[in-house]
């Protein structure tokens, strides 16, 4: 079959693509091992979700992983060989599966504050419409967390947490751990307990875990009847294994113990990726990934500590689903139920450097799918493509109701019953970005700087190499590129308008009250440099003249007492060094630091002294557009900054800083 993922208006075009796809060897056409059948009308349905699983965390694939419940349902399920999730971050990826709609019709292209727009399909109100009862039970991660979303019932354990303000989310998980005494902090402190962030041994009592806690809601809700006797649709949606990785002790030490997978790691390939990649490496949990850079003889085990903290949750959950299973069957409730399992988005977990999701690499955009249903499915495979933007049509037809208007996924009905082959193509959108996935290749656009990128599956399985400027392969993106044009109509404009990622300047000129950043300034990591500054002072001036922020780097020129300072900060610890004395007046400051941290400094032309420094500002991988930080003349920087010596917080230089310039003066390349 042809696999229509295009709007309704442009399919015809779609089919005549897939010739031009045919014609450059990049279809395929997958066929179920199963013999035509009518299946059974109103199952029950219960679709089973964790967050952060990629396609290769099963045991199948991964034999160090003890899931025994999932690897039932592979034995005797419906596998989906190359299913991706659409749109790999949680809240883009979870609207996708319940608007039946790409990220760029609904909206949501990373974790943020709104909902479906006015008027889109809603996955639990079009069940209801079709006679099913509707609970949701764990995490759904909509806006605002308690929306009912259509559900006729919800079950709110919304958040594992990270940060101190997830500790005051008043769910039913949080109305649990109060019930024990307990609140999310008793556990979330210990994300800093140890020298890997958020990486550690769970706490408390193993029945306080919320993805305990999320499956002894729903063991309890099938056990006391309240599903009832009319068909049922349950989404059980487990928070694990998303950081903090932090399973029982008993879990994470025999994941210690055992070989695990390596990440799929090039030294410096980050650095050559598409801009957007840096910026999934740092955005989230930064301490994590400096905390790796700072310590390079410790990379690998990290990695592995990492993993066993992801496998041992993956362990707590299976140990959740067998317990739901079996309930469900002492209840008499499996014969005619679907068991559907999948994750919202996968994780990176060290591949190509970096540690959580976002990108099209397969750990992150391709996830595990399995639907289970005994006499009714005959166990196989499906090694065409299908995403989470199908799972909506899917589920409706299964539970015999019509398809809304607006849908852009293709349901798989027929490919379950025999009468057709799997798509041949899958589709991924996110952080703006778009990319097609075929059998042979991988092909990415990316809005922010006019970029692309693609990667042969079949001799660079680990996407490694970006071979989309080799003029061998111009052709094929050319047909790739108008194929996601019609995916998206508004790609064509962006790509095009969006700018060339240029080199960065080596020097900055900065007046009093101006603050730059980005591409607009130079990066400093690894360099030589000098400041050269002309202020205005009086008796009574203080405060900061430079200051420069990037991640946990970073430095502060500022005047305290009447003294000028200079303090360096590296790998998030703060020196401050005392330079020279100011006089009141109109005061020509020029400052130079070397490769190896000497810090040599002249006051109106006089050499005024040198000093050892902390410096230069450590080379971490990815793209240095990104890395080069902010920079302030006159202030303290960005509000949310903690300073960078001994001046408050926001504070203002009450001089004048009348003219300031910084110039790298090395002969290094310049990205």
């Amino acid at each position: 079959m042809t696999f229509n993922i295009m709007p309704n208006q442009i399919r015809g075009e779609e089919r005549s693509f897939m010739l031009i796809l045919s014609a450059l060897s990049v279809l395929l056409v997958m066929l179920l091992p199963a013999c035509n059948r009518t299946l059974p009308a109103k199952p029950n349905i219960i679709i089973i979700t964790t967050d952060y699983q990629a396609w290769e965390d099963v045991p199948e694939l991964t034999p160090e992983l003890k899931m025994p419940a999932l690897d039932r349902m592979y034995d005797e399920g419906v596998v989906f060989r190359n299913h991706y999730c659409t749109a790999p971050v949680c809240m883009p990826s979870r609207y996708t599966l319940v608007s039946g709609t790409y990220p760029h019709t609904h909206k949501m292209w990373d974790n943020g504050g709104k909902w479906l727009p006015e008027g889109s399909p809603v996955l639990m109100e079009e069940l209801s419409r079709s006679g099913y009862k509707t609970v949701g039970i764990g995490k759904m991660h909509f806006k605002p967390w308690d929306r009912m979303a259509g559900f006729d019932e919800r079950i709110i354990a919304d958040c594992q947490g990270n940060w101190a303000g997830d500790t005051l989310k008043k769910d039913d998980y949080y109305y649990y751990l109060k019930k024990a005494g307990k609140t999310r902090f008793d556990y979330l402190k210990y994300q800093d307990s140890t020298d890997l962030f958020g990486v550690y041994e769970w706490p408390m009592e193993d029945t306080l875990d919320i993805d305990y806690y999320v499956g002894e809601q729903t063991v309890r809700y099938i056990e006391e009847e309240k599903l009832g006797d009319n068909p049922w649709f349950m989404w059980v949606s487990f928070n694990g294994p998303h950081n903090p990785w932090d399973p029982p002790a008993e879990l994470m030490d025999y994941y210690l113990e055992k070989d695990l997978p390596p990440a799929r790691y090039l030294e410096g390939g980050i650095d050559n990726k598409p801009y957007d990649h840096t910026i999934t490496r740092y955005n989230y949990t930064r301490k994590l990934v400096d905390q790796i850079e700072k310590n390079p003889g410790k990379r690998e085990e990290y990695i592995h500590r990492i993993r066993a903290g992801h496998y041992g949750g993956l362990t707590l959950i299976d140990q959740q689903m067998e317990r739901i299973f079996s309930k469900l069957e002492e209840k008499g409730k499996l014969d005619n139920t679907i068991i559907i399992f999948t994750s919202d988005h996968g994780t990176h977990l060290g591949d190509h450097d970096l540690i959580h999701k976002g990108t099209h690499y397969e750990r992150s955009s391709h996830v595990p799918f399995v639907i289970w249903w005994p006499g009714a499915l005959k166990p196989g495979e499906v090694d065409g493509f299908t995403s989470h933007v199908d799972l909506f049509p899917t589920l409706v037809e299964l539970a015999g109701g019509t398809l809304p208007d607006g849908l852009e996924g293709e349901s798989y009905y027929n490919v379950l019953t025999g009468k057709d082959s799997a798509p041949d193509t899958a589709v991924i959108e996110i952080l703006g970005n778009t990319a097609l996935v075929t059998k042979d290749y991988k092909y990415g656009m990316y809005r922010r700087f006019r970029e692309t990128d693609l990667y042969d599956r079949n001799n660079d399985p680990d996407e490694f190499y970006n071979i989309a400027d080799k003029p061998e392969n111009a052709e094929l993106v050319k047909a790739f590129t108008e194929y996601l044009y019609r995916i998206d109509s508004t790609l064509e404009e962006d790509f095009n308008n969006a700018p060339l990622a240029e080199p960065l300047p080596v020097e900055l000129t900065l007046k009093h009250g101006e603050t730059v950043s980005g591409t607009d300034c130079p990066y400093l990591g690894g360099k030589s440099f000098y400041i050269n500054a002309e202020i205005e002072t009086n008796d009574n001036t203080e405060g900061p003249v430079l200051t420069n922020y990037e991640g946990q780097h970073g430095f502060a020129l500022y005047i305290k007492d009447g003294t000028l300072n200079m303090s360096f900060r590296k790998w998030n610890e703060d020196s401050v060094i005392n330079l020279v004395n100011i006089n009141p007046g109109i005061n020509t400051i020029k400052l130079t630091l070397d490769t190896q941290g000497i810090l040599k400094y002249t006051v109106n032309g006089k050499e005024a002294g040198s000093s050892e420094t902390p410096w230069p500002k450590p080379v971490q991988p990815g793209r240095k557009e990104y890395l080069t930080g902010i920079t302030s003349a006159g202030s303290a920087g960005p509000s949310w900054a903690r300073p960078i010596g001994d001046y408050e917080r926001n504070k203002e230089f009450t001089g004048i800083v009348k003219s300031l310039k910084i110039k790298i003066i090395d002969d290094e390349d310049q990205e």
